[in-house]
């Protein structure tokens, strides 16, 4: 996933410093997510994407979105 290349750029620590440190705020989305996507099957447009945070919320929830990155 793109936060690899990320990790990079910050001695390997890209994970650790931006998700973990903000776990509550991705687990919102995450329920956000959960709450108005309930097939898990969708197209979307993720605009910041950065280093696919976005993406690795819909593949850990399993869903089979086409998400673009932007």
């Amino acid at each position: 996933m793109g936060h690899e290349k990320f990790d990079y750029h910050n001695q390997g620590k890209y994970w650790k410093k931006f998700f973990k440190n903000d776990k509550e705020f991705y687990t919102s989305i995450q329920s956000h997510v959960l709450k108005h996507i309930s097939d898990g099957n969708s197209i979307g447009i993720d605009i910041g994407a950065g280093p696919g945070i976005g993406a690795r919320i819909f593949a850990n929830l399993g869903f089979k979105t086409k998400l673009t990155g932007f």
